[in-house]
């Protein structure tokens, strides 16, 4: 996406709490997946508000739905796994005809106050290793898995792909650390990659 959907909604609609909240997560003291949790629980606008917001601000990467295409056409299953929240993916994906690309968000939910949760391939909630989750059930089903994305954080769960593609904050976190890490260029550039590494291979 073109922007990070997350920051900007919690900037746009977060209650009083969140100074508070930002320190302890600067500080350690809470995962991306508790954080957003508790954070979400202090925004009090509808599900029509924020998803209006999100698509007034943010778009799929030039080149994405592009990509994701050839990548079926081939015979990969192209997969959003993120720790954003299911209505501002939504927004983005399915506003520009995306509406049948699988993904794995934070799942969310109003009743009297706005929830989060993050469910792991198994259904078990969790509150740290989100993206690890699914992509360790990938590579145990066998999968090759090719991990795109910019998020250090994710470094854990990306060390277990076949091949990263990963913008610069990722990129630093694994050089030398990753046998085939590619620095993202682009979505026509990575797909490039993995048709030099892996299409043409089949």
């Amino acid at each position: 996406m073109t922007c990070d959907t997350t920051s900007e909604v919690l900037a746009r609609f977060a209650g009083g709490d969140m100074e508070r909240l930002r320190e302890m997560r600067a500080r350690g003291e809470m995962t991306v997946e508790q954080f957003n949790a508790a954070a979400l629980r202090t925004v009090e606008a509808t599900r029509e508000e924020l998803s209006a917001f999100v698509a007034s601000l943010a778009s799929a990467r030039e080149g994405f739905a592009g990509v994701v295409d050839r990548a079926r056409w081939s015979g990969w299953a192209p997969i959003v796994v993120s720790t954003a929240f299911d209505f501002a993916v939504a927004a983005v994906l399915d506003g520009q005809g995306l509406d049948r690309l699988a993904r794995h968000t934070g799942r969310t939910s109003r009743e009297y106050r706005w929830r989060v949760r993050y469910l792991s391939p198994r259904g078990v909630d969790l509150e740290d290793g989100f993206v690890l989750s699914y992509l360790a059930a990938l590579c145990a089903a066998g999968d090759t898995v090719v991990y795109v994305g910019s998020d250090g954080e994710t470094a854990a769960a990306a060390k277990l792909a076949s091949m990263v593609i990963a913008g610069v904050e990722l990129f630093a976190r694994l050089d030398g650390v990753h046998g085939r890490l590619h620095r993202f260029e682009g979505f026509e550039a990575a797909w490039r990659t993995i048709e030099r590494e892996f299409v043409t291979e089949a």
